[in-house]
């Protein structure tokens, strides 16, 4: 009887054990499958928190280069005379550079008439004042339009100090004739005039397209 005993006692403990082991190991898959989906869903989150912000970046950057596309108007011209452009005066409701609105075009004009001077590419910082999702960016709107001696214009748009970033950068191809003038009143007697050097400078709107793409700085 005694024996009896002893092996059922065994026999439970055996059992009991094996209960205990099975149950141990459901706890660890199950802790393993919670920590799996918690892990997830912070990911999920982190990864919709990072595509609105980059939502956002986008629509401001946008916004900004159509503020700055709706200035174009049409094919631009400049007549450019070296010492007398940058002087002289313009009639009444005349728009510095023809083809551009002038909140460009006073920028435009002066930088030609550095690049036609000097030779160089000029560079300038540009603000903006829009609403809408300015106040939800996580860093500043900047710009910066540069002019090479090509006279090829480049206007970059980007988020200074931000989390995320979508810079955009137009270019607006340009090109540049010089041709030889009469200057009026100089007249001989002979018949012929003083010729004088006239830069004739152009931008094409219809060839003028927008350019992104993803970078580690956020200064062009």
């Amino acid at each position: 009887m005694i024996k009896d005993l002893i092996k059922s006692l065994r026999k439970k403990l055996n059992t009991r054990g094996a209960s205990l082991v099975v149950a141990l190991v459901i706890f660890i898959i199950c802790s393993f499958v919670s920590l799996a989906i918690v892990n997830s869903s912070i990911l999920t989150v982190q990864r919709t928190n990072a595509e609105k912000k980059e939502e956002i970046a986008y629509a401001a950057t946008t916004q900004a280069m159509n503020l700055i596309k709706a200035c174009i108007k049409d094919d631009a011209t400049y007549r450019y005379e070296a010492g007398v452009s940058a002087t002289q005066p313009l009639p009444a409701g005349e728009p510095k550079i023809q083809g551009m609105d002038d909140k460009i075009g006073a920028s435009v004009k002066t930088m030609a008439e550095s690049v036609a001077a000097n030779g160089a590419k000029i560079s300038k910082d540009i603000t903006f004042t829009s609403t809408g999702v300015n106040n939800k960016l996580h860093g500043t709107l900047q710009g910066k339009i540069t002019m090479y001696p090509t006279y090829t214009i480049m206007i970059d748009v980007w988020i200074e100090d931000g989390d995320t970033d979508y810079p955009l950068t137009l270019t607006i191809p340009g090109s540049a004739e010089t041709v030889k003038e009469d200057t009026l009143g100089t007249k001989t007697s002979t018949g012929a005039y003083t010729s004088k050097d006239i830069k004739y400078i152009s931008w094409s709107k219809s060839g003028m397209y927008v350019t992104s793409k993803k970078k580690a700085q956020t200064n062009p």
